[in-house]
């Protein structure tokens, strides 16, 4: 029931209600398809909610029980590359503004 009702929240937009219902769903406990489609979920919204690293410790899990799931392996590598492009962009905006103090 909670799966059902983050998948209707996440197409009304609200992540945080989704990773809500999603870890909620998790409630600890990671087994089964319903946890890898719980884990997928929630790693989506994490990743558009710029929680990059968050997202890739959900397909960590994800590929934790089954190292073959191609959703998992694409997300992490998504998730990744995001990770590092923020990474480098808010260090060149940390130098830019250090670069340019009034």
């Amino acid at each position: 029931m909670l799966l059902q009702r983050a998948a209707c929240q996440r197409e009304t937009g609200d992540l945080a209600a989704v990773i809500a219902d999603c870890s909620a769903a998790l409630g600890g406990v990671i087994a089964g398809e319903m946890t890898a489609q719980a884990l997928l979920m929630r790693a989506l919204a994490y990743g558009a909610t710029e929680k990059y690293a968050l997202g890739v410790k959900d397909c960590a899990a994800m590929l934790d029980l089954d190292a073959g799931d191609g959703r998992a392996r694409n997300t992490l590598r998504c998730m990744k590359a995001a990770l590092v492009t923020c990474s480098s962009l808010q260090l060149c905006a940390e130098r830019f503004a250090g670069e340019h103090k009034v």
